[in-house]
């Protein structure tokens, strides 16, 4: 059966304007998606994947963008030369999009109700209890828990799946033709992105949608990709048929991108876990948040997001922390660095955190650092480089102006960061780099402990490999404790020494991390294991 052409781009280039300067950062890139077919556009960051789709959208800062040559074909209208008001009429209605960071994406001051039901008023008309219904339908359907108690929740108060859960059910909601999904399962758990991708597929075949798949995980392109089109500094190297693609590939990037894994052990320890000090402990540490509370009198209703959990990280080794989305991985690191309240006791070496008063605590905070899932988010696009970085040094040491860039210089250039760039800003580089600028921030300080939240999460695959073995380099040399956040099993498996699996708020399996993932006995890891999408 022949499918019926649903999106033809063809010989598109776009560029930008800086003053007189202008970058070619797509240069004639032509394909087409069928009614019913997933085509997956992969590549490294900044190879233009994310340009080539908001140039469907024309979602791009027009004038400073422009394109040179190129049309792009949507039921036989070339959307780069319609009128701007009936794009806006095809978004969301007829094409919808995931945006690959739904924190920036979503609006910070409408509750999910109102973000998601704004979109099914304007295309389909609906009145207030309509949308509502049609609103929790939808956070249903992408398996979003106790929907009833989301609607009024703002995007802050979402885990990173939840926010990443919602954005796919705006996208969603209007039953598109055409679906561009960018990095649409980046912040998500394995088996949440598995149950997602299944929806996704579902839905496509009810409704014959197409989908433009951006992602850098290719085990999600192996297993839902129909063909894959591969992308090198702008220009499409190679696209062939999924199973054409893998296993004979032509281009030597493509190669080089299907060979890029992260590999290796964690760091070799000189002596046995057991018998090492800790740095860092919990005893029946819990996080409540509290959800209702009348003006007088105590809260009616309270999450217990951390429930009485006791941890030890020896000096020296890697804890690593796997959970689906919402599990309270992340909470249990914010309480641990004393960024949330909580009840029970945090002990820094033998500093016991939970009775200490802020101004206590300050002095530790060099010693104890965290690195950002996000960091384009967490690094401030006012500050330069060099004053990202050394911002925390003004906070903690008395230095000179000289001997504070000399230390900038020598950190960029051990994380593998040019230092003539210092003096440019963050949206100047590109994420794997920004996640090199945030891993120096945190370095800088000398600390003794390094808290990782998701950090290879939103990195392309050549990209994590770096990161990883930056972090094992820098753990070996330095003698770094790590507590390492990850959805990603195969990340965590060579880099942590030990591994704990959180469930609803508490260790369901923990123990040395090799065990635990060759010999899973809580049906819950097994089912994690299970759901990873190998390639």
């Amino acid at each position: 059966m022949v499918m019926k052409s649903l999106l033809s781009v063809n010989q598109l280039s776009v560029s930008f304007k800086q003053g007189t300067a202008t970058t070619n950062v797509v240069k004639d890139v032509s394909f087409t998606i069928h009614s019913g077919e997933t085509l997956a556009l992969v590549g490294e960051s900044g190879s233009g994947k994310s340009v080539t789709a908001h140039s469907i959208m024309r979602l791009l800062p027009y004038p400073m963008a422009f394109h040179p040559s190129g049309s792009i074909t949507f039921d036989d209208q070339d959307l780069l030369a319609l009128p701007m008001k009936e794009v806006q009429k095809l978004r969301s209605r007829r094409i919808g999009m995931i945006f690959q960071e739904p924190m920036t994406a979503l609006n910070p001051l409408h509750s999910v109700e109102k973000q998601i039901g704004e979109v099914l008023k304007i295309h389909q008309g609906l009145d207030h209890a309509q949308a509502r219904e049609s609103t929790l339908e939808l956070l249903r359907k992408v398996h979003i828990e106790e929907p009833e108690q989301r609607l009024s929740a703002y995007p802050h108060q979402l885990s990173g799946g939840q926010r990443q859960r919602v954005m796919i059910a705006m996208a969603l909601a209007n039953e598109p033709e055409l679906l561009i999904a960018d990095e649409p399962t980046t912040a998500l758990d394995v088996t949440v992105q598995k149950e997602i991708l299944l929806l996704l597929r579902e839905i496509q075949q009810q409704h014959q949608m197409g989908i433009l798949l951006i992602t850098h995980d290719l085990g999600v392109v192996k297993h839902f990709a129909d063909r894959v089109a591969v992308m090198n500094e702008g220009r499409l190297v190679e696209i062939e048929p999924t199973n054409t693609l893998f296993n004979t590939p032509k281009d030597n990037y493509t190669k080089m991108l299907l060979n890029s894994r992260p590999g290796g052990t964690p760091v070799a320890l000189t002596t046995p876990i057991d018998t090492r000090d800790s740095i860092m402990k919990t005893h029946e540490l819990c996080v409540d948040f509290v959800r209702k509370k009348p003006l007088f009198g105590k809260p009616t209703d309270v999450f217990h997001a951390v429930k009485q959990l006791s941890i030890d990280i020896p000096m020296g080794t890697t804890l690593g922390i796997v959970g689906e989305s919402g599990s309270g991985k992340s909470t249990l690191a914010l309480a641990m660095l004393r960024l949330l309240h909580s009840h029970g006791e945090i002990y820094y070496q033998q500093h016991p955190l939970h009775s200490y008063k802020e101004k206590d605590i300050k002095p530790l905070r060099r010693d104890v650092q965290v690195v950002f899932q996000d960091p384009f988010a967490s690094l401030s696009p006012r500050m330069s480089v060099k004053q990202i970085i050394s911002e925390g040094l003004s906070l903690h040491v008395a230095l000179t102006p000289e001997a504070i860039d000399k230390k900038v210089i020598d950190i960029m250039t051990e994380v593998g960061l040019e230092p003539e760039t210092r003096h440019r800003y963050p949206h100047e580089f590109s994420g794997g780099q920004r996640q090199r600028i945030a891993i120096a921030r945190v370095l800088i300080l000398d600390p003794k402990i390094v808290f990782l939240d998701e950090p290879t999460s939103a990195l392309d695959r050549a990209v994590q490999v770096q990161v990883i073995d930056l972090l094992r380099k820098l753990q070996q040399q330095r003698q770094l404790s790590y507590v390492f956040i990850s959805h990603d099993v195969q990340v965590i498996k060579v880099i942590s020494h030990r591994i704990i699996v959180m469930r609803h708020g508490e260790i369901v399996e923990r123990g040395d991390t090799t065990e635990v993932l060759n010999t899973p006995q809580h049906p819950y890891t097994q089912s994690l294991l299970a759901a990873t999408l190998q390639e």
